[in-house]
């Protein structure tokens, strides 16, 4: 995973090991271990790789979306797509797909990512203390949030194939605040021969 130093408003240069890129690295890998088909590629390697231009909040969830369309066009197999939104409280409102701002001058901020046709939740993350009801109403509303995604992620899939620029795909503006790009690779190892499978690269 590589993040630009101009990529956050802290204009920070991350280290190799970054503790921020560690964990967004696990979060990445825990995610989608649940969904591909693992036994389908039992001697090869699934590399992801991530690139970061631009963040404005939200970021785990871009990332999961960004990598979701790239294992798609590279034909890596999955149970189901996985699509993720991010919902903040603050004075006991919830808002969907928060930027930097919201998310943190807020009381919470929860991302979540689903798989698309069953909306089981398979990534949480809450850091503060919430009531059950509170909870189950950011859930409730990070799921409608993660609909309108896919209809999005679907819709620049289809342009894709059609070959056309999803730069101008106007459905793309809920996710402009985000500049990430995914590449995902499948790589067959043996110790005879290495051969490389699909690849997909896919733009946030």
């Amino acid at each position: 995973m590589l993040t630009a130093p101009y990529s956050g408003p802290d204009r920070k240069k991350r280290k190799l090991g970054d503790r921020r890129a560690v964990e967004l690295e696990n979060i990445l890998k825990q995610t989608f271990e649940s969904v591909i088909l693992l036994n389908l590629y039992q001697r090869s390697e699934i590399s992801i790789v991530v690139n970061i231009f631009e963040a404005d909040g939200s970021l785990p969830c871009s990332i999961i979306n960004a990598t979701t369309l790239a294992l798609m066009e590279a034909g890596i197999a999955m149970k189901d797509m996985v699509i993720a939104c991010s919902v903040g409280i603050y004075k006991q409102n919830i808002y969907v797909d928060v930027n930097q701002l919201e998310s943190t001058m807020g009381s919470a901020y929860i991302p979540i990512a689903i798989e698309s046709s069953t909306e089981e939740v398979i990534y949480l993350q809450l850091d503060n203390r919430l009531s059950v009801e509170m909870l189950e109403e950011s859930i409730q509303k990070a799921v409608t949030g993660c609909r309108q995604v896919r209809k999005i992620l679907v819709n620049m899939m289809k342009d894709h194939m059609k070959g056309v620029s999803t730069s101008s795909n106007n459905s793309s503006t809920s996710l402009s605040q985000y500049s990430i790009g995914a590449t995902a690779t499948v790589a067959t190892t043996d110790d005879e021969y290495r051969t490389s499978g699909g690849e997909g690269n896919m733009d946030l």
